[in-house]
């Protein structure tokens, strides 16, 4: 995001960096209109994290779609619908792979889904979120070294998800 960008909605980003993405989408600017393809993906992907799956396609247009994280939202809102993607496109980044990881649960294959989020935290070693992903997955196999392992590493990111008490 350019720096204008970046001021306008340092609220929101402020709120995503703490792993508060409901947060992060409440103070989204409501007046905000996204001019560049990285701040309407970023409203895209606040909107299909609050749930909001038809909103979120709306906001992409055809040159977005070249953008990285275009092919990490396709693969979210496949997953959040159930639905297959045809797609030949193999993930690149650690946002694609933890997305990949997410569809292909959705898929039924837990193994997939638990080889995606470990490639997601290679490439990005201080990526919060997919060690959230990586520890919920190797629950799923009773790998509970790996659970405590990938919770500790979680924990010790800047991009950690906030642990919200309960009420």
């Amino acid at each position: 995001l350019d720096p204008g960008v970046r001021q306008a909605l340092a609220e929101a980003l402020s709120a995503y960096r703490e792993g508060d993405l409901p947060g992060a989408f409440a103070r989204y600017p409501a007046d905000w209109t996204p001019a560049t393809a990285s701040d309407r993906l970023f409203l895209a992907a606040l909107k299909l994290s609050a749930g909001r799956v038809m909103d979120y396609g709306n906001l992409i247009s055809r040159e977005d779609e070249e953008h990285p994280l275009a092919l990490a939202l396709r693969w979210m809102a496949a997953a959040v619908n159930g639905v297959a993607v045809k797609s030949d496109a193999v993930p690149a980044h650690a946002s694609q792979w933890l997305a990949f990881s997410y569809y292909r649960q959705s898929q039924n294959d837990l193994s997939g889904a638990r080889m995606a989020a470990r490639r997601a935290v290679e490439l990005s070693e201080a990526f919060g979120f997919g060690w959230a992903r990586v520890a919920e997955l190797e629950f799923s196999f009773g790998r509970l070294k790996a659970v405590a392992d990938g919770a500790r590493r979680c924990l010790r990111t800047r991009w950690s998800p906030r642990v919200h008490p309960s009420k």
